[in-house]
């Protein structure tokens, strides 16, 4: 290569094969030293395989006399003002090699000319200018080569892809496609290579989707266009994949639309897995709550017909799982939601909006008045799980959506008010929506606020209504049941049936109750002075008998008070008793074995059954006073009931009381049917302290 290069640079050519291949960072010495030992050396840097430029050697070698600073790199070198004033020719990158060798042969340069070379992997060499020629040769030969060879590599890639590869025409007919498309569409299906329109693999439900990608993809050339869709051979064998089309029809290299499919089908099992338990309830299978209000959210805005909804409550729930344990209310609401699913129509739709609360979208909005009746007798009827017997109620609220502006939360909000009223109202009711319910709620609300400061600021005070003894026909005095009142500073007087429930909701009750018993037990201690015979019931809610010191907190009242055990008599109510709590049975039987007297009130308003009866250490029994209001309306069903009662009563040595006589007739009538004991209106109202202390005095009423 060297043989027509003068001796001088014959010696050149030797430094250069000893430096040609070492690493940047040392190469700067040698090729200084390379400069100084040959002034007349010229030099042309080649930064990439084609890109060249000539330099004069003694306008660099004037600029940088000194040694070289840092690393020798030609970016660096670039940025030289000596270097660019010198630049003589550069070459593109396309540049053949037959116009670089015609520019440096006819620009003066002779191929004896050396060159210092950048391989672009960090090393540098001196050569000769004719060696660079062959070398750019060989490298327009290799380049060749290479491409060749990535191209058999890239559509060997393209073909065992397992995404399909698909180039579409204008018509979008299958042109081509690789080897991933071929096995997706015939060789599941043992068919031969899927070919014709590309329409023809798509899911019928998809085609819409595609054409609305394909036409996007035909409108937008400069970017791909991304979409999911089910593709296959058959209606049985599609599966779903995720696509990028790329409109490639202007480009005279490809001439298509090239469409990429890549398998998405466990993806969208697992994303549809995971829909499916974020919006299922996962004990009965019917929607949650967050699938409730977005399917709300859906009809509301895309019905034609106002939309409706039931919400159903279960009463007693807490009581069956109490008893019976949660394994068995858990199949109780199982047991519901399939009634539910199994009753309503198709285009009717079931979540469970919460604990035991079931809320059904109904589609049909004329006809939810019915719908919620006959969904409440179906929840109603008797279930038998794991062997036992097992029935609840249901508190129903219904609503349409009559206003076309009203939000999902704003409809759910108005039929909870429906339901709570129902509720409220007694067990197994349907209870329409009705404006004035958003003024009760308010009311309530204002009432809970309240109970906090009425508790602290003393705020409530008891009453007492008499009750006498029937059988004499004298009515004389047996006792009193105390009763809570609340004087509100700005309200005034607050009915009970306002502040209860609120305060049993709040858990207030406990702090309200424990101050009734006191107060009521302070009071009979004063009264025993002049009548140690009389009697005092006070009322006693759940939530206080399964507080673990309720009992013991009973004796020490009664210890500190000094009245015996056997003048105070605690009224429970018929739910205490359903919810066969251990706690309350244990409270209570502690209770009674210290001579206090146990009575159930409101009997016959509820579902305490005999086997209840047994259950508890009663001491009597007082029935609800809508039985004895009965007996002025339907006096035979009325003295047939109440007849049963003291029955009960006689049978189990309890003594039975009746409430709510408010008339000479139900007095008569209570007394001939049996009952011992009486209270209502027709005695007396309930009394302030001062005149039930009057009343003790005279020791009988006077009707």
């Amino acid at each position: 290569m060297f043989r027509s290069v003068p001796t001088s640079l014959i010696e050149v050519g030797s430094v250069a094969e000893r430096i040609e291949l070492v690493p940047a960072s040392t190469a700067c010495e040698a090729i200084q030293d390379l400069f100084k030992a040959n002034p007349r050396l010229r030099s042309v840097g080649v930064r990439s395989e084609c890109d060249v430029w000539l330099v004069n050697r003694a306008v660099f070698h004037e600029q940088l006399s000194g040694p070289f600073d840092g690393g020798l790199t030609l970016p660096r070198w670039q940025t030289v003002a000596a270097l660019e004033r010198s630049l003589v020719g550069s070459f593109a990158a396309d540049t053949p090699c037959e116009q670089v060798s015609d520019e440096l042969i006819h620009g003066g340069h002779s191929l004896d000319d050396d060159v210092l070379v950048d391989y672009g992997d960090g090393t540098y060499g001196v050569v000769a200018v004719s060696a660079l020629l062959c070398r750019l040769w060989d490298l327009s030969r290799r380049r060749a080569q290479d491409l060749e060879a990535v191209g058999r590599r890239f559509r060997a890639v393209v073909e065992r892809s397992s995404d399909l590869t698909l180039m579409l025409d204008h018509d979008y007919q299958v042109v081509w496609s690789n080897r991933g498309h071929i096995d997706a569409t015939s060789a599941r299906a043992g068919n031969a290579p899927c070919a014709g329109s590309f329409m023809l693999s798509i899911d019928d439900d998809d085609h819409e989707t595609v054409e609305e990608l394909l036409a996007r993809a035909k409108a937008n050339p400069a970017g791909a266009q991304l979409g999911e869709f089910r593709f296959g051979p058959g209606p049985n064998d599609r599966r779903w994949y995720a696509a990028s089309v790329r409109n490639f029809l202007s480009d005279p290299a490809l001439g298509c639309v090239v469409v990429n499919l890549r398998d998405v089908e466990g993806q969208r099992q697992l994303r549809d897995h995971l829909v499916h338990q974020a919006t299922t309830d996962a004990l009965t299978g019917v929607g949650n709550r967050t699938s409730f209000f977005t399917e709300l959210e859906r009809r509301l805005l895309s019905e034609p017909n106002p939309v409706s909804l039931v919400m159903i409550d279960l009463d007693g729930f807490k009581d069956i799982n109490d008893h019976f344990g949660h394994a068995i209310g858990d199949e109780v609401l199982r047991c519901v939601a399939d009634r539910l699913v199994g009753h309503i129509r198709s285009a009717d739709t079931v979540c469970r909006s919460g604990g035991d609360e079931f809320a059904i979208i109904v589609a049909d909005g004329d006809q939810v008045g019915v719908v919620a009746k006959r969904l409440r007798a179906l929840v109603c009827e008797p279930m038998v799980l794991a062997g036992a017997h097992v029935q609840v109620g249901a508190s129903v609220g219904y609503v349409t959506a009559t206003d076309e502006l009203m939000s999902a939360t704003q409809l759910a909000i108005n039929v909870e008010l429906a339901m709570y009223a129902a509720k409220h109202g007694g067990t197994a009711r349907c209870v329409e929506f009705e404006p004035w319910m958003h003024d009760k709620e308010a009311r309530q609300i204002e009432i809970s606020d309240n109970l906090d400061r009425a508790v602290v600021d003393d705020e409530f005070f008891l009453m007492y209504q008499p009750q006498v003894r029937l059988e004499s026909g004298h009515y004389v005095l047996h006792g009193f049941e105390a009763l809570a009142r609340w004087e509100d500073p700005i309200k005034g007087l607050i009915s009970p049936a306002e502040f209860i429930p609120q305060a049993e909701q709040t858990g207030r009750i406990v702090e309200i109750g424990d101050w009734v018993l006191d107060e009521a037990l302070r009071q009979l201690a004063l009264w025993r002075r002049d009548d140690p015979d009389v009697q005092m019931a006070v009322n006693v809610s759940v939530r206080q008998l399964i507080e673990f010191q309720f009992a013991s907190s009973v004796l020490k009242m009664l210890a500190k008070h000094r009245v015996p055990p056997s003048s105070l008599e605690l009224e429970i109510t018929e739910t205490a008793m359903v919810a066969d709590n251990e706690t309350v049975a244990t409270t209570l039987q502690t209770l009674r074995e210290a001579g206090i007297g146990i009575s159930v009130d409101d009997y016959g308003s509820g579902n305490a059954s005999i086997a209840y009866l047994r259950r508890f250490p009663l001491t009597a029994i007082k029935a609800d006073q809508e039985l004895v209001a009965l007996l002025d309306t339907e006096p035979a069903a009325a003295t047939a009931l109440l007849s049963s009662i003291t029955s009960l009563a006689e049978a189990l040595n309890l003594q039975s009381v009746a409430e709510g006589i408010e008339t000479c007739r139900q007095s008569e009538a209570v007394r001939d049917i049996g009952f011992d004991l009486g209270q209502g209106y027709y005695f007396a109202r309930p009394l302030t302290a001062e005149a039930a202390g009057k009343l003790i005095h005279a020791g009988a009423v006077d009707i």
